[in-house]
């Protein structure tokens, strides 16, 4: 692997200053065009690979501390539209309940600055030790996953997964 391939430009952050950086992408979204891999790579220096038959296919993925890993994907949405949403998430392969404690990013990180942009909070009911909070603005929709720190159902969460979804808006 060469200096220049994705994997290595990505492998640069640890999971405080992705989440710091996906969280300065999620503030900028206005609608769908903002999905696309260009602008998320321009909010967050993380280097895509894009499907040359369809610009609105992309992902990229990083390493972290030990085995932990992450990844951003496009969410598919119909032909010749922007993406239907972005996908970031944290994990260790085959280990969905492994200790977060190398990466464990708190939801305070991510509901101050979405409250303060106007975003609205609700939360959905858990599931299988999965807890859910959704923010929503007129601009975008925010679906975070939290889950236990050092076990499924710990008292402190860490967030593992966020989706961003966005209306598509005509100029």
């Amino acid at each position: 692997m060469t200096e220049s391939t994705p994997a290595t430009a990505n492998d640069m952050l640890d999971a405080q200053q992705l989440n710091e950086r996906v969280l300065a992408w999620i503030l900028s979204v206005r609608d769908a065009r903002d999905l696309s891999a260009q602008n998320i790579e321009k909010h967050t220096g993380i280097k895509f690979k894009v499907d040359p038959e369809d610009p609105n296919g992309f992902y990229a993925v990083g390493a972290l501390t030990g085995a932990w890993r992450y990844s951003l994907t496009s969410i598919k949405a119909l032909p010749g539209s922007h993406p239907g949403g972005v996908d970031f998430d944290m994990g260790v392969s085959g280990d969905n309940d492994a200790d977060m404690t190398p990466v464990c990013i708190g939801l305070n990180s991510y509901q101050q600055a979405l409250i303060a942009a106007g975003f609205r909070l609700s939360q959905l009911p858990a599931h299988v030790g999965v807890e859910y909070r959704r923010f929503r603005s007129d601009k975008a929709s925010v679906l975070i996953y939290l889950r236990g720190k050092t076990k499924r159902y710990d008292e402190q969460l860490c967030v593992f997964r966020i989706v961003v979804n966005a209306p598509n808006r005509k100029k």
